[in-house]
């Protein structure tokens, strides 16, 4: 199995916290991660290694994941995220 983490940043929408858990597929960490809060982003890490930024969103009809490269460290609300490089999932 390998170990995921969900990092957030405190961003005036939540405080900052980190929370582990482990599963053996990425997909199978996004059906873990999708309990998390709904409209922040959070780094996407597997053993250590930064994998993306990605957040969550509900657009009426349900909710969609929306993942961003792994650019840069800083992590973004949902509002301030630029939407040229998001990918609804």
């Amino acid at each position: 199995m390998i170990t995921y983490a969900l990092r957030y940043e405190d961003d005036g929408i939540g405080i900052e916290k980190r929370v582990e858990f482990e599963a053996d597929t990425p997909a199978q960490a996004l059906l873990i991660a999708q309990g998390e809060a709904e409209g922040r982003w959070a780094e996407l890490s597997a053993d250590g290694r930064p994998i993306c930024l990605l957040g969550r969103e509900n657009l009426g009809a349900g909710n969609y994941w929306i993942i961003r490269p792994q650019q840069h460290r800083e992590i973004a609300t949902l509002d301030s995220a630029p939407s040229n490089a998001e990918r609804a999932v």
